[in-house]
């Protein structure tokens, strides 16, 4: 489970079963309890925005970017050592509140959902490259 140091409640576990969901997709290493684990990914959220990012010719809001920040280490459990660690892993994403172009009106929750998406994509591709 992550840590949350930020003031968002809940979103440990939205990170927590978004970074597991991709270790489980990808198949290269095997999600078990961490008492059977040979290695195991350590992480806190450390920081959880969605802010203004883009106004329309009328000044109105229009556009948000959500950013989730984290600090994450992979260990190896039987060695009793880091693999690899990492201050600041951010996962980030915009999305139109209005309809635009090409582009149907979002919510936080999706953009949350995206950027979330993308940090678990960063976490598993490093910690993977760093296995092989």
């Amino acid at each position: 489970m992550f840590q949350n140091r930020t003031t968002e409640p809940g979103i440990e576990q939205e990170v927590t079963e978004l970074v597991t969901r991709e270790f489980v997709n990808d198949n290269k290493l095997k999600v078990v309890p961490e008492a059977r684990a040979d290695s195991g990914v350590y992480g806190e959220i450390v920081r959880y925005e969605n802010r203004v990012f883009g106004y329309n010719a009328r000044a109105q809001t229009e556009e948000y970017e959500v950013i989730v920040e984290v600090q994450v280490e992979f260990k190896d459990l039987v060695k009793r050592k880091s693999l690899w660690k990492e201050e600041s892993i951010v996962g980030r994403t915009t999305y139109f509140v209005i309809e635009t172009t090409g582009q149907e009106a979002k919510d936080e929750i999706s953009g949350r959902a995206e950027a979330m998406k993308r940090l678990a994509e960063d976490i598993l591709n490093r910690t993977v490259r760093s296995w092989s």
